[in-house]
């Protein structure tokens, strides 16, 4: 399999990189922000839905880490090839 990437402007890979990592962090602290929220409300619920609950929301949780870390990886792979892409263009 080759793989094969086109850029056209790198100034819009870099934009586009970014807009990557921005979302990346905001998504990451969405998906934190629900499990401390699900976590805060152990007193609050005394049926056993709340441990369901929980144990789904976690195990989202642990999934949602693993598809961020793959798009930080993206990310550091388009700010590697911007760098390059400059370089090559001095």
């Amino acid at each position: 399999m080759i793989n094969a990437v086109i850029v056209h402007d790198v100034d819009e890979l870099e934009e586009f990189g970014r807009f990557l990592e921005i979302k990346r962090e905001e998504i990451d602290e969405l998906y934190d922000t629900l499990l401390e929220e699900c976590k805060d409300q152990r007193d609050n619920w005394n049926d056993p839905q709340y441990e369901l609950l929980k144990d789904k929301i976690e195990e989202y949780h642990k999934d949602s880490q693993k598809q961020l870390d793959r798009l930080e990886e993206n990310v550091e792979y388009i700010q590697k090839l911007v760098e390059k892409l400059r370089d090559i263009s001095r």
